[in-house]
């Protein structure tokens, strides 16, 4: 008589047991904090570029409208699971293309004639070469994609030959410290932490340390005779 009353007790004992912890369980599953929509909206800013122009909430979903380059976008975030429903495009943008805005920077800053425009590759970095023909000289310009110039050249009617391009002097190399830092936050956002100029085998270059808000850092390196950029992230 005694062990089966020991038996019902310690099955008891056992069946409350399990009891609290499948309580604990669901406790813990259903007491987590849900996604707020401010962070819901750092999350989109972490993963996607472009201005965020309408934020909504509709039952279980934050809904986010951004703006892009290429149009309109809306993003559907999941309140419970902080995950990305969907992503929908809703209007296209119609990209002008990059010479046509090389061509209107020129126009703007130097208002020459613009006699010729030749792109160029140099390593992976995209080039235009570029000749302006103004009153009394011509100008020859070698810019990158993004329109930032990284060489110029004058050659004027009295003297051809000044504009012959001079054999690299670390002193004064054809890109300058504060192109170069531009070149490279173009690459990178972020503060920049340190630039050094060095020369190996002939070659000049920048090696300018970044930190990005997220607190990686990234070494941008740029040739400094013709603009080649080369990026790596520190582990």
């Amino acid at each position: 008589m005694n062990k089966k009353v020991t038996r019902i007790l310690l099955s008891l004992g056992v069946l409350i047991l399990l009891i609290v912890l499948m309580w604990q369980v669901v406790q813990s599953v259903t007491s987590a904090e849900p996604l707020s929509m401010d962070k819901a909206r750092q999350l989109i800013k972490n993963q996607y570029s472009g201005k965020i122009v309408q934020t909504e909430e509709i039952n279980d979903e934050f809904i986010f409208t951004i703006e892009r380059d290429t149009g309109e976008y809306q993003i559907r975030v999941d309140k419970s699971t902080s995950k990305i429903n969907d992503m929908e495009r809703l209007t296209t943008k119609q990209l002008e293309s990059t010479e046509s805005k090389i061509r209107k920077q020129i126009e703007k800053e130097y208002k020459g004639e613009i006699t010729s425009l030749k792109e160029s590759k140099e390593g992976n970095q995209l080039q235009y070469e570029v000749e302006i023909k103004l009153e009394d000289k011509k100008v020859k310009l070698t810019m990158t994609e993004t329109g930032d110039v990284i060489q110029e050249q004058t050659v004027t009617e009295n003297d051809q030959n000044t504009s012959q391009e001079q054999l690299p002097q670390k002193a004064n190399p054809p890109i300058t410290k504060e192109q170069a830092q531009k070149l490279a936050l173009k690459q990178v956002s972020g503060t920049i932490e340190d630039v050094e100029y060095e020369e190996e085998n002939g070659q000049f270059f920048y090696l300018i340390d970044i930190e990005n808000d997220d607190e990686t850092e990234a070494t941008v390196q740029i040739n400094a005779i013709t603009g080649e950029i080369k990026l790596s992230w520190d582990d």
